[in-house]
């Protein structure tokens, strides 16, 4: 029960106990889950003071093994307007965070509940290089999420990307990781693939 069956007044309470220590708790293998409970029980209101302790250290947060879960949560269940700033933050460097090994697992998060804005910035990031990504262990998975959960704009443009150079598609289907993409982007409906052309 916990955190759940406590009355909301003990909940406030408890969260009060955690200003100025947010930092410490992230780093910590149990207190990151604190952390998590308070976001996912208190109103969003509530667990302000996360997000402002956040604000500035927000990409190393997302590289970090429990701050990405931190992250994660506050996507969840956070207005969008609360979070954008601190989204901003992250999506600054979508690049690196696409590649990183914790950092990634937030770019998904983005690709699946972030605004239609954010989506598009980590289109814009996987743009850059797409074949790169395509084929990188960990960018692999935020291509085929993106060609999921984007808009049909930027869908496009990632097929586009993609279909200029009919040999590089080829030996992207080739490749271990590639492979998954390529059999996305023949997945996708008939008509965005006609669109790109």
């Amino acid at each position: 029960a916990g955190l759940e069956a406590a009355t909301p007044e003990v909940q406030t309470e408890l969260a009060v106990e955690l200003r100025n220590h947010v930092l410490e708790a992230l780093e910590s293998p149990y207190g990151n889950y604190v952390l998590q409970k308070v976001i996912e029980v208190l109103p969003p209101s509530a667990a302000d003071f996360i997000i402002n302790e956040l604000t500035g250290v927000a990409l190393c947060a997302a590289k970090h093994r429990y701050g990405v879960r931190i992250l994660s949560r506050i996507l969840e269940h956070s207005p969008p307007e609360q979070i954008k700033a601190l989204l901003a933050e992250v999506l600054q460097d979508a690049s690196a965070l696409c590649t990183d090994k914790y950092g990634r697992y937030l770019v998904q998060h983005i690709l699946e509940h972030g605004t239609k804005e954010q989506r598009a910035s980590v289109v814009k990031a996987l743009l850059a290089d797409p074949h790169w990504f395509a084929r990188h262990s960990y960018g692999t998975t935020l291509v085929e999420r993106a060609l999921l959960h984007t808009e049909l704009q930027e869908r496009s443009m990632l097929l586009a990307a993609f279909l200029r150079d009919a040999d590089s598609l080829a030996q992207l289907a080739c490749t271990r990781h590639g492979s998954s993409v390529a059999k996305a982007l023949l997945e996708l409906p008939a008509a965005e693939s006609f669109e790109a052309r």
